[in-house]
């Protein structure tokens, strides 16, 4: 009888062992996939690949740390995830990548930790109980004043957005893009005012900095769709310099911003001043694409030029801009 109890003890033991176990494999093994990430940069609730994203648990995990400032990307096809090399990496030097996404990357260590924590449970649904006996984490040391703990331009609020009429859309990125500034407390709400933008509109003043990239990608977006190209590039130059302060040294998101500034550049007016900056972004597009993908040599910008073309054909296509010049004045 001794001996039974203490085998069932040993399988109790084990069992609250293999949960744990199995938390932290979940937690660690399972990554974000989305695939074609230059197409989801372009919020639509028709185009993209949302189909082939979401999260995918790996029987095998990738080995590789998480750093805040990783030296190497992940990059999806469906459920097949590589691991790229964003930069040079030493000899003897760890290869770490991130668990989230880069452009989150650049917040404090409170926010990174908070998306970081992965704990598959929503807020929302929470109930005073599972509070009273510590079963949700919640961070009582969190300060509302120091702004929300995930972003606040979603896709859901992208999307949105870019199915308001122009004007209407113009008018709430400029006053989003205020408030993600501090530069704009919200005021009493109009009754017909939309759910969602209600959502956004309670939020605390200190919003995340890619927030603000993102409603400057928009508008970039809008404005370019209107012909007003010059006004665009603006705030394509804003993006782009976001990129180059928050990713990595050569990332995908910088490679996408780089193409439609090249674009948006040929088409402004400004004569050899614009043009020579159109050509500029276009070569650094390039090259970065060769970093993170290979395919042509840097120094050579003919060689692999087709394959760039091909991956980024949808892009390259994009009704953003009428009468657009020849792209192969640029590559």
């Amino acid at each position: 009888k001794k001996r039974s109890s203490m085998k069932k003890q040993d399988v109790s033991v084990q069992v609250e062992q293999i949960k744990l176990r199995l938390s932290l494999i979940v937690r660690y093994n399972c990554l974000s996939v989305e695939t074609g990430p230059e197409l989801l940069s372009h919020p639509s609730a028709t185009t993209g690949h949302t189909a082939l994203s979401g999260t995918a648990l790996y029987n095998l995990s990738s080995f590789f740390n998480h750093h805040h400032k990783p030296n190497a990307s992940r990059w999806a096809i469906g459920d097949l995830m590589f691991f790229v090399a964003n930069q040079n990496i030493p000899k003897g030097q760890q290869v770490c990548i991130s668990y989230i996404e880069h452009e989150v990357l650049c917040e404090s260590a409170e926010r990174r930790s908070g998306l970081l924590n992965m704990d598959f449970i929503d807020m929302d649904d929470a109930t005073d109980s599972m509070d009273e006996t510590n079963e949700i984490s919640c961070s009582d040391d969190h300060d509302a004043e120091d702004g929300p703990m995930d972003p606040v331009i979603d896709s859901e609020v992208q999307t949105e957005l870019m199915q308001m009429p122009l004007l209407e859309r113009l008018e709430s990125i400029d006053e989003l893009l205020k408030q993600s500034k501090g530069e704009s407390i919200p005021t009493d709400k109009d009754d017909d005012h939309d759910d969602t933008m209600e959502q956004v509109d309670d939020e605390a003043m200190q919003w995340f900095q890619c927030d603000t990239m993102n409603l400057e990608l928009l508008k970039a977006l809008t404005l370019d769709g209107m012909g007003q190209h010059e006004e665009a590039l603006h705030h394509w130059n804003e993006c782009i310099a976001f990129a180059r302060r928050a990713l990595p040294p050569a990332d995908e998101m910088t490679v996408v911003l780089l193409v439609q500034a090249a674009l948006c550049a040929q088409c402004s007016p400004g004569g050899i001043r614009q043009e020579s900056l159109a050509k500029e972004y276009a070569k650094l597009a390039l090259d970065m694409h060769c970093i993170l993908f290979g395919g042509c040599d840097v120094k050579d910008h003919n060689a692999g030029l087709s394959l760039f073309k091909r991956r980024y054909r949808e892009e390259l296509k994009l009704p953003l801009r009428q009468n657009s010049p020849s792209i192969d004045a640029l590559w």
